[in-house]
């Protein structure tokens, strides 16, 4: 799998280098959270972060649409009803 990664995609990459540590510090953000936190307040329909996230996304949804600016391919894509993982 490594060796067909390594033809398709340039690891070399400074985007690929960007993604990568963006995604790690996510997960190390989400750990940290659940290790601090209520389960309860990270994760479900009743929790304060998910729905202060899950609004936040929503808004800049809307202000791409307003502005008829194209959804990049790295953004976060959310349903029309909140379900409580968004995070995860």
């Amino acid at each position: 799998v490594i060796e067909q990664l390594d033809i398709k995609i340039d690891l070399t990459s400074s985007t690929i280098t960007s993604v990568l540590i963006n995604k790690i510090a996510t997960y190390r953000f989400i750990d940290y959270m659940y290790t601090i936190l209520n389960k309860d307040d990270v994760f479900g329909v009743n929790s304060p972060i998910a729905k202060v996230f899950y609004e936040k996304v929503k808004q800049q949804e809307e202000a791409r649409k307003t502005l008829n600016i194209e959804m990049p391919i790295t953004a976060i894509k959310l349903g029309a009803t909140m379900d409580g993982k968004e995070l995860t």
